[in-house]
């Protein structure tokens, strides 16, 4: 579980109360027409993602700040970094990328 994983930089994000929002920028342009909101748990790991982080931290900030079980965090990790993956929203990185 040694993988690290960063935002990719074409999208803009607000926080609207414990939510955020995710717009995809694609040619200089918002795609309307895929806007992603994240629940209060997914904005934690979605901020971290601002930086090249790998899935333990992932996994431990969620163990930091809720009560659930280190596999529950770390299938929550996964499922979460694949969905934002498949969707070109999060990037595999070497771990010494900034």
């Amino acid at each position: 579980m040694n993988r690290f994983f960063r935002q990719r930089g074409e999208s803009v994000t607000r926080k609207l109360g414990e939510e955020s929002v995710i717009v995809p920028v694609r040619g200089d342009i918002a795609d309307l027409a895929s806007v992603f909101v994240l629940n209060e748990t997914a904005s934690v790991l979605w901020s971290k993602l601002s930086a090249s982080v790998n899935e333990e931290s992932l996994v431990q900030a969620l163990l930091d700040q809720y009560e659930l079980t280190a596999e529950q965090a770390s299938a929550d990790v996964s499922a979460f970094l694949a969905t934002l993956s498949n969707v070109g929203l999060v990037q595999a990185v070497s771990g010494d990328e900034p």
